[in-house]
């Protein structure tokens, strides 16, 4: 490693330069961990925390969008280590929490590093990997029987505190080798790991998912899966998964939804398909009906069968998104779409978030009428006085069109408000709007709505670290006989 400048190559104190890269040794290390605060200059722990914090660079992208190929610049963060022994002892958390391995050189460079310190290790948290692409040795993406890369296994067996997995996929091999690509997992030390993210790449094949045969992820609580065609049997054992969000996922064959999630609570369904042998994805989801407390269902959907979906049969559900757009003919595909029976809310609902396709359909095609319409009526109904038990509703968004809400806009924000209930309705005369422009506003009032909420689709961006913050909110939700006030 002489002489080459090695992206996670450990700074020092007393290097020549404050952008010099010196590996320290692994006595020194430990000596720096170990330095009381008193040492830093007077300045509390938690002050430069939110130092270094504010020097770390983004550790999570867009999900399902394209990934940054480069790694993120640490110039910065390593200039604040190098301020003096104690900075270093409270900087090194936050240089080597979430690593960012955006290529094989990386890897190579953050084995090396590791092997010379390895109380380096401890501190990492989580992996990203952006854009992998693949290689001979890629322990990844299979075409055939491939050697797993002992570098990355290295690593991933040295970081006993991992808890965060995120791999999105390049798709710069030749489209030959492609077709038969796909996810496999064999790699050290994923049974710790809480979330795990794959997607593919946005513009490129999708890729098949397997695990191998008795495997089994027994701590993971989150699963983010984006561009995957087909997830193959046989399915890992997931007994602690709460969160499983699928973005423009294919399934030509098996179930988009495992099998045995008993301790699943919050889906995501956004822009999936299910074609040939492929279990209907909504005849799926009914299976979780007396489990999930949250529900977000966005974009087009097309499926192999007809189906129905009655959210009142979520008799645990408190938090439903419903993007339109899911439950109306998809103009690029020849599938089938849900038909959405909305005559009644779930039991225990608290939030409902009604969105619109952001495009000038709604007041021409006769279905989305209907679906406004259906949902309009239900909501009358619900919120007039006496006439439905809705104890635990508290917040309604609706986003439509002026012709078919306004006339009872006022009525429905006066109602849910004798209820104690926040009613927010974003309307449009869709059939006037011209151009994808002129949706800013439908696209600011969803985002800020959808930001305010715990739950759904904004919750998780790729690359992001696990909190324990949501599981244990969920977990007391659950176990809680009052949870709803």
């Amino acid at each position: 490693m002489s002489g080459v400048n090695r992206q996670w190559n450990l700074p020092v104190v007393n290097a020549a330069h404050a952008g010099d890269d010196v590996q320290q040794p692994a006595e020194d290390l430990e000596r720096s961990l170990a330095i009381d605060e008193s040492a830093n200059g007077h300045i509390p722990s938690d002050v430069l925390a939110e130092i270094f914090r504010y020097l770390q660079p983004p550790a999570s992208y867009p999900y399902g969008a394209y990934a940054p190929r480069e790694q993120p610049d640490l110039r910065d963060l390593k200039s604040a280590v190098l301020v003096c022994r104690a900075w270093r002892a409270s900087g090194l958390e936050f240089l080597y929490r979430n690593p960012c391995i955006a290529s094989a050189r990386i890897i190579r460079s953050l084995t090396d590093t590791l092997m010379g310190n390895p109380g380096l290790a401890t501190l990492i948290r989580s992996i990203i990997i952006p854009e992998f692409s693949p290689s001979r040795s890629d322990p990844f993406v299979h075409s055939g029987t491939l050697p797993p890369d002992n570098n990355l296994s290295s690593i991933m067996n040295a970081c006993i505190h991992l808890h965060s997995v995120s791999i999105s996929y390049s798709s710069s091999e030749p489209s030959a080798r492609r077709q038969q690509s796909h996810i496999v997992f064999n790699l050290p030390n994923l049974t710790g790991i809480r979330r795990l993210c794959l997607s593919g790449y946005p513009s490129g094949t999708l890729r098949s998912l397997s695990f191998g045969p008795h495997s089994s992820l027994p701590r993971l609580e989150e699963l983010y899966i984006g561009r995957v065609l087909d997830w193959l049997a046989p399915y890992p054992s997931l007994p602690s998964l709460h969160t499983l969000s699928l973005f423009n996922c294919e399934f030509h064959q098996g179930s988009p939804i495992p099998p045995n999630l008993t301790s699943i609570q919050h889906v995501v369904l956004a822009r999936t398909s299910t074609h040939g042998d492929g279990q209907n994805q909504f005849d799926a989801l009914n299976r979780l009906a007396h489990t999930l407390i949250s529900l977000t269902i966005s974009d087009w959907c097309t499926m192999n069968t007809p189906t129905i979906f009655d959210p009142s049969k979520f008799e645990k559900l408190q938090h439903l998104t419903l993007d339109l757009s899911a439950f109306l003919p998809n103009p690029w595909s020849t599938g089938q779409h849900p038909t959405l029976v909305f005559n009644q809310l779930p039991p225990e609902l608290v939030t409902l978030t009604i969105l619109v396709p952001i495009n000038n359909i709604l007041d021409a095609d006769a279905k989305a009428v209907h679906l406004q319409e259906s949902i309009r009526r239900t909501l009358r109904h619900t919120l007039q006085s006496g006439t439905a038990p809705i104890p635990f509703l508290k917040n309604i968004y609706i986003e439509g069109s002026i012709s078919i809400w306004g006339s009872t806009k006022e009525k429905l924000t006066s109602w849910a408000k004798l209820r104690g209930i926040k009613a927010t309705f974003y309307l449009e005369d869709l059939g006037s709007i011209r151009s994808h422009m002129d949706f800013t506003g439908i696209g600011r009032s969803r985002s800020s709505h959808l930001l305010s909420q715990d739950h759904g689709i904004t919750s998780v961006l790729f690359g992001e670290a696990w909190q324990p913050t949501r599981s244990v909110v969920t977990s007391a939700e659950a176990s809680s006989a009052d949870h709803h006030t």
